[in-house]
């Protein structure tokens, strides 16, 4: 692709995001839920979007890697539809949520969760279910371990908690080198194949389309979309190598995520996909031996599997939450 197409593209979303940070959070904006920035005490300014009554069981949607609430966008007003209260948050270094330079901001998943966690107590939100998917699994379940009485049940698409989830395609050639280098020169070499590969265009439409059963149905803007966010906004492509380390930090809390589904039983859906080389099925399955009743469903989609599945996801969650009475 030329320069002059790219610029153009980068152009257009740096004017949409202009457009999005200055939007009303009225429905007067023409879209079936609202949107809207809250200003955190550290001064981190986080986007969200948010639709469905106030006062109905609040689900919080964490996204995942390397998209935003945007990944949602079709699924929020499904669930507003029926009398949820929906709220997705985009992390620091995601989305169109903005970090002041001063603050010096250390990206990591501790970072993440505590953005999330001061987001919530602004909004007055006080119980919630997370559905999680992907980076939102070590968030929603690092909030559930710190707020174990607001968690009222959870939601897994492709949100890890066990050491059988690794897919060893993607996790031992990609990943781990970053998280085994012991010198600057070591994580150098194994963030130069990272920056190729992971966080190129091909590598972020790949997370899209590998194992999707209908790639026509994914709409390229969503890929494009990430892909500019992550180069458009400076430093950012060491932030999400940064966060890509980091994942390691979650590993040793697993024992602790699972005595805490041993020890709290909360009512838990893993609706994950076949075909997910990142976070593989047996990482669903698993679910079971600390959760008798947890709700395994496998669908016959890709990573991102709203894009193609979503009446066919939302209709699993929506009768989950009403068996559970929730």
């Amino acid at each position: 692709m030329s320069r002059i197409s790219i610029s153009w593209i980068f152009g257009f979303l740096a004017l949409f995001a202009f457009a999005v940070a200055h939007a009303t959070t009225t429905p007067s904006s023409g879209l079936p839920y609202t949107v809207g920035n809250i200003t955190l005490a550290n001064g981190i300014d986080v986007f969200y979007r948010e639709a469905g009554p106030s006062n109905g069981t609040t689900l919080l949607l964490l996204h995942g890697f390397p998209s935003s609430s945007h990944q949602f966008r079709n699924f929020i007003p499904i669930l507003a539809g029926h009398g949820y209260h929906v709220i997705a948050p985009d992390y620091p270094g995601f989305g169109f949520t903005t970090v002041p330079s001063s603050l010096n901001f250390a990206y990591s998943f501790t970072t993440l969760t505590d953005t999330v966690a001061a987001f919530l107590d602004a909004k007055n939100i006080s119980s919630f279910i997370p559905y999680m998917h992907d980076y939102g699994g070590p968030v929603g379940y690092r909030l559930a371990i710190q707020r174990p009485q607001s968690i009222l049940a959870l939601i897994s698409q492709n949100a890890n908690a066990y050491l059988e989830g690794f897919g060893q395609s993607f996790w031992p050639p990609v990943v781990f080198p970053l998280w085994n280098a012991t010198t600057p020169a070591e994580f150098q070499t194994a963030a130069n194949p990272v920056n190729s590969t992971v966080l190129s265009l091909r590598g972020i439409q790949s997370q899209y389309t590998t194992g999707s059963a209908k790639p026509r149905l994914i709409e390229p803007e969503a890929y494009w979309l990430d892909y500019s966010l992550i180069n458009e906004k400076p430093g950012n492509r060491d932030i999400q190598i940064d966060l890509l380390t980091d994942y390691r930090s979650n590993v040793p809390l697993y024992p602790s995520w699972q005595a805490y589904f041993r020890q709290m039983q909360p009512k838990l859906l893993a609706a994950w996909v076949k075909n997910d080389i990142i976070f593989v099925p047996p990482g669903a399955h698993a679910y079971k031996r600390d959760l008798p009743n947890a709700e395994v469903v496998l669908l016959d989609a890709g990573h991102f599997l709203l894009e193609t599945n979503l009446a066919q996801q939302a209709n699993i969650v929506l009768a989950f939450l009403r068996k559970n009475g929730l």
